[in-house]
């Protein structure tokens, strides 16, 4: 299958409703090619949320095919501010538009739109030549549709290694990854209707992902389930504990213990980053694929 045009067109999308209450429906997802080991016994909180996490596991670990080849208007925007008692005071902030040609065969293109960035010595670099600047531009690979759909943006690992720690100390435990039930509990919500252009009528139930303990490397929120296929129609979570550098990174405690820090005047500490919110809406191509909107 080939998808022509830009995400961002509403031609061929479904369109989301919300509903209150939850709806019963039959489950028919494709089960997996081996056979999946048994889950925690308190992985879930009802017996409805059993099978939507079923399906959702076997639709994560499975490569999807049947995409060819895609054009996508990408646009994206972010902001780093460091807290003052006056008012926070801006220290980075991007936005950068982009046109990605992927091909399933062939290596990604990404034509650069439109950039523009602002922090300080950027001004500099830019006027004395220094083309460390082409450095700002966040995109590297485009949206691949046989990788993960939750994270892509946010953590490099798109398989089971999103739930193994990282080098960097940056990474999350993928509530769909092999294991995730013994770190998290899920529990059926309300149902979403999903309304075609050709008059058909979708139905996804929301999953809601709760951590056991909260943890910087674990997030709390809902994810929607079209439970036929096991497909992600929409999620929305943030970090579960608000991440501190030095209190989560063993190479920056290993330097707070010997003192690396003690001049650091405190109106620079702590050090902590938070993500609130992350939304991550998809789109029925043609009727057939599901691919981020």
């Amino acid at each position: 299958m080939s998808l022509g045009g830009e995400w961002g067109k509403t031609a061929g999308r479904a369109h989301f409703a919300f509903l209150a209450g939850a709806v019963a429906l039959s489950f028919s997802a494709t089960p997996a090619a081996g056979q999946q080991r048994p889950f925690a016994e308190d992985a879930f909180k009802d017996s409805a949320a059993g099978p939507i996490y079923r399906a959702a596991v076997d639709n994560w670990r499975s490569v999807d095919e049947s995409i060819v080849r895609y054009t996508a208007r990408i646009q994206q925007r972010i902001a780093a501010a460091l807290r003052t008692p006056l008012k926070d005071r801006i220290l980075y902030r991007n936005e950068t538009a982009v046109r990605a040609f992927w091909d399933r065969d062939y290596d990604a293109v990404v034509q650069v739109l439109g950039t523009r960035s602002q922090y300080p010595g950027r001004s500099i670099a830019v006027r004395e030549g220094d083309l460390d600047f082409l450095d700002d531009l966040p995109f590297d690979e485009p949206f691949e549709p046989g990788g993960d759909r939750l994270f892509f943006g946010i953590s490099e690992s798109g398989d089971d290694e999103a739930f193994e720690a990282q080098d960097d100390g940056f990474w999350f435990a993928h509530p769909l990854a092999s294991g995730a039930d013994t770190l998290y509990q899920f529990e059926s919500g309300d149902t979403l209707t999903l309304s075609l252009p050709d008059g058909r009528r979708l139905q996804a139930i929301q999953l809601d992902v709760l951590p056991r303990v909260a943890d910087v490397h674990r997030i709390t929120g809902s994810l929607w389930i079209e439970p036929e296929t096991g497909a992600v129609v929409r999620g929305v979570y943030r970090l579960s504990k608000q991440f501190d550098a030095i209190r989560d990174i063993p190479e920056m405690q290993e330097e707070e213990a010997e003192g690396s820090f003690k001049y650091v005047p405190g109106l620079f500490k702590p050090w902590t980053f938070d993500l609130t919110m992350v939304a991550v809406d998809y789109a029925l191509w043609d009727f057939e694929v599901w691919l981020p909107r």
